[in-house]
């Protein structure tokens, strides 16, 4: 079922608030999904702000963090106002506001060099990899997300990407189809 921008909001501020990871990630595979069916800019940075949200959720080090505290409530302010230029319908403040939110979070990250690839260069990555695997050439994927092709093979090679998203199909299944291909 489709998701809209007002229920990814809602779901964000919630998984946020609570430091769900789960749910936030769950969120991001919902955007992911819409992002496919209807490209549209904000589903692509509302997927990423899910994915760097539910990282972040799982970090203790955050939460306690006197430095990291005044992004976390900027971050979260940002969602509710969010939220609120939705429903005051004002779609190009709302765009440039995930905007916004994703640097906020690029600031936090780029501050603790512990991990080789930052959230948002990971969630830019899973969409382009679950993008492709979802049928979208790879040009298609390279060019929306940014990402180099070599980079979004990769990593759709080593996290199965396509086993995660195509249906398992038992082998009757898969005979049924053939033969409904070929008439017989």
């Amino acid at each position: 079922m489709p998701i809209t921008k007002q229920e990814a909001i809602s779901q964000m501020i919630w998984g946020f608030h609570d430091r769900d990871p789960r749910n936030l990630r769950r969120l991001n595979d919902r955007c992911i999904e819409q992002l496919a069916l209807n490209f549209e800019k904000d589903f692509y940075n509302l997927a990423i702000l899910a994915y760097a949200l539910s990282k972040m959720s799982q970090k203790p080090r955050y939460w306690g963090n006197t430095k990291v505290t005044e992004y976390i409530k900027q971050i979260e302010s940002n969602l509710k106002l969010a939220q609120q230029l939705l429903q005051q319908n004002k779609p190009s403040d709302f765009s440039s506001l995930l905007l916004g939110t994703v640097s906020i979070i690029d600031k936090i990250e780029s501050a603790d060099r512990r991990y080789v690839r930052q959230p948002i260069e990971k969630a830019k990555l899973k969409i382009a990899a679950t993008l492709y695997a979802q049928g979208f050439s790879l040009g298609s994927a390279s060019e929306i997300t940014g990402l180099d092709k070599r980079e979004i093979l990769g990593y759709a090679g080593r996290t199965m990407m396509f086993d995660r998203v195509k249906p398992n199909l038992s082998v009757s299944d898969r005979l049924a189809s053939v033969r409904k291909i070929f008439g017989k």
